[in-house]
């Protein structure tokens, strides 16, 4: 680790002027929100000109005393009319193609190109890389490794892809010594990080656009790990079989942490376990929110029992694996647990988005069957007898083709389904094929006698929302696409009724 961390600007060079394509997107959002920490000059842009303004107006807003440069838009229409050599580099998304005709002018105009996560390494070139890897709970458990140091004294940067359910974000630290990242595996993008430590929260089948060989994910999670230096410990989700395999495979040490009474692997391969004691529905005004406890024992005999305010087991698993690296970086359990105590959670994560007629309303990312199930049976455990109302939009074709049935089972936990189009994203699929699957999927559904709708359009769900919602009902939108602006549309209709 000879180099410094990142500097924006060098004698040679003098101060950088990035523009980031694919702003809107949470990757390419963190990272404009950790350069501009770091005084760099941002323009940002995105193909969708309507959600570009909206995510200007959001992340313009500076909290109070702060001085960061200040943050560009421009729509891709303008940048056809462009100068691209004022910048100095162009970072683009991944779901971006490498062939763009606006990144071959920027490489005619003398702009460096990148792609986010080659920025990314670039960035955290010289710090010491904490990452966060798996198919589920990266954002969660990188948003509660981060909290925990950084609220026991150890100044830790982050590159995380979700925000903190907080009206203002915490500062991020300039220049820091060590940085937690969330480690994606899609089109292997975490390949360009160097852990010293990793979490490996679990894998399952995902991305089938770009793991479509059976056996490919689990080569890229095996790589990843391979990045570990010889010192290095992977802190693995013992409970997942194809998890512990992996790391079994790469020669570092591993802690694992699994759930008491779990069945299937083998109890020596758990340093730590963890038994969420109890969940339960508070009241949701602040400052009340969903809370659990976990038990947490070492093997050694050694127990630490942490307060959460995000319910769930997943949660649960989540909270052990970031205390268990917390312990491995120097924390005492007991430090680490409590720094943990006030942890927010993170935005789209069982977020709570207010009352309307009486209904709790919910948003949430769950994009995969695993995790809407995990969501929709923690709403269930924390609210028993409250009928569940969820809308859910598929996150590609691909990925809704390959996972038909478990898609079905999953979202049949809801009382009452309705079912949007697949979002068609970094993918060549055809606007009757995304709405044929979310049909074929409803049927799924219906077959096995649970309740499932089509829902047109996010407008049409709106206003099917108005005509349903019942005093007591929990909505839960969920999806990794544009569903939690319902609850926008929801916000302005209460005001418009207010104002009437």
């Amino acid at each position: 680790m000879s180099d410094p961390p990142y500097d924006s600007a060098s004698p040679a060079s003098g101060p950088e002027h990035w523009l980031l394509l694919g702003v809107c997107g949470a990757g390419v959002s963190n990272l404009c929100h950790l350069l501009r920490a770091h005084h760099v000059l941002v323009t940002g842009s995105d193909s969708d000109t309507a959600r570009l303004q909206q995510w200007a107006e959001t992340h313009r807003t500076q909290a109070p005393g702060s001085a960061l440069p200040p943050l560009a838009t421009m729509n891709w229409q303008q940048l056809d009319d462009c100068e691209l050599s004022r910048f100095t580099r162009i970072v683009h998304s991944v779901a971006i193609p490498d062939h763009l005709p606006l990144l071959a002018r920027g490489r005619s105009a003398g702009c460096r190109i990148q792609s986010l996560p080659e920025a990314l390494a670039d960035f955290c070139r010289g710090t010491t890389q904490l990452c966060v890897a798996g198919t589920h709970g990266k954002t969660t458990t990188s948003g509660m490794l981060w909290w925990l140091l950084q609220n026991s004294g150890l100044a830790t940067g982050r590159y995380i892809g979700g925000e903190f359910q907080l009206s203002s974000q915490p500062a991020h630290v300039v220049r820091p010594a060590r940085m937690v990242l969330e480690s994606c595996e899609y089109r292997d993008s975490f390949l360009t990080f160097s852990p010293e430590l990793a979490i490996l929260t679990g894998i399952e089948p995902d991305h089938l656009d770009w793991f479509a060989a059976p056996g490919a994910a689990e080569g890229s999670f095996q790589q990843f790990l391979s990045r570990l230096p010889t010192s290095g410990v992977c802190v693995v989700n013992a409970d997942c079989p194809a998890a512990v395999t992996v790391a079994a495979r790469v020669n570092r040490r591993i802690v694992g942490v699994g759930q008491v009474g779990q069945q299937g692997v083998d109890s020596a391969a758990r340093t730590w376990t963890y038994a969420a004691l109890s969940a339960s529905g508070q009241p949701l005004s602040a400052p009340g929110r969903l809370r659990q406890d976990v038990l947490l024992r070492h093997r050694s005999g050694e127990q630490v029992r942490v307060r959460l305010s995000v319910p769930g087991w997943h949660n649960a698993a989540n909270a052990a694996m970031a205390v268990a690296a917390g312990v491995e970086l120097g924390l005492s359990p007991s430090q680490a647990a409590a720094a943990l105590a006030d942890f927010p959670g993170m935005q789209r994560r069982l977020e709570h988005r207010g009352v309307w007629r009486g209904a709790d309303f919910f948003d949430d990312y769950a994009h995969h069957p695993t995790a809407v199930e995990a969501v929709l049976t923690t709403l269930r455990s924390c609210f028993p007898g409250r009928r569940i109302l969820a809308v859910f939009e598929p996150h590609q074709c691909s990925r809704l083709r390959g996972l038909m049935s478990a898609f079905a089972g999953a979202l049949s936990l809801a009382d009452e389904l309705y079912v949007l189009p697949a979002l068609r994203v970094r993918e060549m699929a055809a606007p009757g094929e995304a709405l044929g699957l979310s049909r074929q999927l409803v049927r799924l559904i219906r077959n096995g006698h649970g309740q499932a709708k089509i829902a047109a359009d996010l407008d049409h769900v709106a206003v099917t929302l108005d005509h349903v919602v019942r005093p007591g009902d929990i909505v839960v939108t969920l999806g990794a696409g544009r569903t939690d602006t319902i609850h926008d549309q929801i916000n302005r209709r209460i005001q418009r009724d207010s104002a009437a």
